[in-house]
């Protein structure tokens, strides 16, 4: 499991006494030392298990395999593998492991370059069996249309750096670590070179490697890039070898400009689930974002006003399916009462935040299939409530139209037929 992390993309419904997810355990694994495990409890789900970004070739068959088992047996789970685009998943789909180890494959052409694998629960998966255990090992990737015996590798390495993000800043160190992880029950001698590129590929710095590894630990090396007096997006490519077994290993790092004085002709929002806290404007600025846009609103009403001290905008969605008494994504014809329980929602919704200097958008990308159901002129009627609540207490609110989704559904049409409902009026 030495190729693999969790998924730093937060779970739609966590687990609040922290049962669900997955652990590195030892004492269960099929061959090594540890595995890893996965808790399921009914109703919630975790970061999924995620493999490290593979670096594969266009139209060439691969197969992945790993071996799993589960107590009790026949609980679920959901392998799905996707390319460096998120909109671009090339498959997805389900295993039931038995209380015995079994290997499991999958097949797959690449259509792009990069890839990477996810086992778990899906975000708003159901039919869990509460506090099952599912243990994952021995994965695999090769090319070919068919997996050979496991064979586990002597060495892996990866890069991590102390910056929010990965992210550094001109004028500031920026240090970077290799880690260099043996599998193997010897000490591994591990020589190599360490290169630096820029965006396009160039080498702008090379480092030789040379260390020995202790047994089931891991050495490091340290750099620091801001020595190379570059900025930009810099890959960090490692060739290692050890004994006769050889590998590359990849990573990344940012050195940016600190633009929090600068003055911008255009002003960019960043997307947050919800509202920054200040501490995070202050990251978000140096970065040249002036304003954030999520589906909630802030974590505090009062910090709308923090937020006005110092010229920041939190853009605040307001239609939301989750938590609503009907479901509005799911039904197309509601009727007065469901529109009467909705509004009342909205109002309840929208009421921390009277008065308050919030800017609103109406609803996200409500051309996409699943929230398609509504016509032209139940928008009209959402975006019209939301304005007229809205500017009750705050006359110069700013009131954003429905915003469709920019590709492949069509958008300048949706909005045709918006305005042409009345969505230009309101």
């Amino acid at each position: 499991m030495t190729y693999w992390g969790i998924d730093d993309t937060p779970p739609t419904n966590p687990d609040p006494t922290g049962r669900c997810g997955w652990r590195l355990v030892e004492g269960e694994a099929h061959s090594g030392r540890h595995c890893m495990e996965y808790t399921s409890v009914k109703g919630f789900n975790a970061p999924m298990l995620t493999s490290y970004p593979l670096i594969l070739k266009i139209g060439v068959n691969y197969t992945m395999s790993f071996y799993a088992k589960a107590d009790p047996s026949g609980a679920r789970s959901t392998i799905r593998w996707m390319a460096h685009d998120h909109r671009s998943f090339h498959g997805s789909a389900t295993f039931r492991p038995g209380k015995e180890w079994q290997r499991f494959t999958f097949k797959f052409k690449m259509t792009t370059t990069h890839a990477q694998f996810y086992i778990g629960d899906l975000p708003g998966g159901d039919a869990r069996v509460p506090f099952a255990k599912i243990y994952i090992d021995d994965v695999q990737f090769e090319e070919g249309e068919s997996e050979t015996e496991f064979v586990q590798k002597p060495i892996f390495a990866h890069f991590e750096n102390n910056a929010r993000s990965g992210v550094y800043f001109t004028g500031e160190s920026a240090p970077v670590k290799l880690l260099v992880a043996n599998t193997t029950e010897q000490s591994a001698p591990v020589t190599g070179k360490l290169n630096i590129l820029d965006v396009n590929g160039r080498i702008i710095g090379s480092k030789p490697v040379s260390m020995t590894v202790k047994p089931h630990d891991s050495g490091e090396m340290s750099f620091d890039v801001s020595t190379l007096k570059i900025k930009g997006l810099l890959r960090l490519v490692a060739e290692l070898k050890a004994g006769s077994f050889s590998d590359t290993f990849f990573g990344r790092v940012m050195v940016c400009e600190d633009l929090t004085k600068r003055q911008l002709t255009v002003k960019y929002l960043c997307h947050r689930p919800v509202g920054p806290t200040l501490d995070e404007v202050s990251w978000m600025e140096r970065l040249g974002y002036r304003g954030s846009l999520g589906f909630e609103p802030a974590q505090s009403a009062a910090l709308y006003r923090d937020y006005e001290k110092i010229g920041w905008k939190h853009i605040f969605t307001v239609v939301e399916g989750e938590g609503a008494p009907v479901k509005v994504f799911e039904q197309a014809n509601m009727t007065e009462a469901d529109w009467a329980k909705y509004l009342t929602w909205i109002d309840e919704r929208l009421k921390p935040y009277a008065g308050l200097p919030v800017w609103y958008k109406t609803m996200n990308e409500p051309d996409i299939p699943r929230r398609a159901v509504w016509t032209p002129a139940d928008h009209v009627r959402i975006v019209k409530h939301i304005r007229e609540t809205v500017k009750k207490t705050a006359p110069d609110a700013l009131i954003l139209t429905p915003d469709p989704y920019h590709s492949g559904f069509e958008a300048q049409a949706w909005l045709d037929r918006f305005f042409a409902a009345g969505g230009k009026d309101v």
